[in-house]
């Protein structure tokens, strides 16, 4: 086979990764206390970003999406 089936195939492979990733948003599951504690914590403490008013959760979903982003690239 040539190189472009198998640059086309890993193309398409990357975009469904892409679609699953963002399906998967905001990327936690909150199975235990533990771990909804964290992302209450993350939530609640918000602080002062550049003129907005932001907290670490924000931060959280931004970087994920610009991961989704960048798969997509």
């Amino acid at each position: 086979m040539k190189a472009s089936v198998f640059l086309r195939i890993a193309a398409g492979l990357t975009a469904v990764f892409d679609a699953a990733y963002m399906l998967g948003r905001p990327w936690t599951r909150r199975h235990d206390v533990q771990t909804a504690a964290v992302i209450e914590a993350m939530k609640s403490y918000r602080f002062n970003a550049m003129g907005f008013e932001r907290s670490y959760f924000d931060f959280y979903v931004g970087f994920g999406c610009t991961l989704a982003v960048h798969l997509l690239m």
